[in-house]
């Protein structure tokens, strides 16, 4: 192996090679690994369909916008959801819960979050449903890598204020504990949500004898009729965001964003199903 400058200048100070060195040993060290991040400049890929949005407050982010619209699987339910706010025990429900003498669709906000894990690990993606030019619209706020949560959860302050319902499927123990926590985390400043109601409290009252759980999908499948195919497991999420953050290979991201608009949509209908309009006044 050939001697190194300095190895030389000692030997030359020595008058003769020196005695006793260690064994030369190649380096250990591991390379340090790469994190491949979609460029800001361009849609992060073809299995996503949105916009970047910078702000003011640091990192952008991504935002997804679905509707609800004619040849989607669930092009009715607007229609339906807007009836059931507007005319049936919906309506006197949503009364009851935000204390306000009139509620309209314009008042309401969905919510539902993707996470890193369950112990305030990053949140990655906001998903939020709201009542649009007649439509039931799903934004979704995607955090392309770790560095922009802040991003998204800053959006979502602006989003819910001013709404008078917050309607969750176990917000109050797991959506908004977390955001709250996230916000800390990130310094953000903690704001007042609207009125929340949620609808695993609403479906274990409602149905507590027709179905045998109450998880989200059991109560799609029982009470919606209606029954996801490929849809991307729950548990599976986080190690799939986890990869695309670390490759940019977002192939597992389309899944990731239906999953998430699927659970707001079912949100609407289980309003729909536990208040039907028999109960109109």
């Amino acid at each position: 192996m050939p001697k190194s400058d300095l190895l030389r200048r000692m030997e030359a100070l020595n008058g003769g090679p020196l005695q006793n060195l260690p064994e030369e040993r190649p380096s250990e060290v591991e390379p340090t690994p790469r994190v491949v991040r979609p460029k800001r400049s361009e849609p992060p890929g073809s299995a996503l369909d949105g916009i970047e949005i910078e702000t003011s407050r640091g990192p952008a982010y991504y935002l997804i916008r679905r509707v609800f619209d004619l040849g989607d699987e669930l092009c009715s339910l607007p229609q339906r959801f807007a009836y059931a706010v507007q005319s049936s025990g919906l309506r006197k429900r949503l009364t009851t819960v935000c204390r306000s003498v009139r509620i309209d669709l314009p008042d309401l906000i969905f919510l539902d979050l993707e996470t890193c894990g369950l112990r305030h690990e990053p949140i990655f993606l906001v998903g939020a449903m709201e009542w649009t030019d007649g439509q039931l619209v799903v934004r979704q706020y995607l955090a392309r890598h770790y560095a922009e949560e802040g991003a998204i959860l800053a959006a979502w302050e602006e989003i819910a204020r001013g709404r008078k319902a917050l309607v969750t499927f176990n917000g109050k123990s797991f959506d908004v504990p977390y955001i709250r926590a996230r916000q800390s985390a990130h310094g953000l400043p903690a704001f007042r949500e609207p009125a929340h109601l949620d609808l695993l409290h609403e479906s274990r009252r409602i149905w507590r004898r027709s179905v045998p759980n109450h998880r989200l999908q059991t109560l799609e499948e029982r009470i919606c009729g209606r029954t996801r195919t490929g849809d991307i497991p729950s548990s599976e999420i986080p190690a799939a965001y986890a990869r695309f953050v670390r490759t940019g290979d977002d192939s597992e991201m389309g899944s990731i964003l239906l999953h998430n608009a699927l659970d707001l949509a079912t949100l609407a209908e289980l309003m729909v199903r536990a208040y039907p309009s028999a109960t109109d006044d």
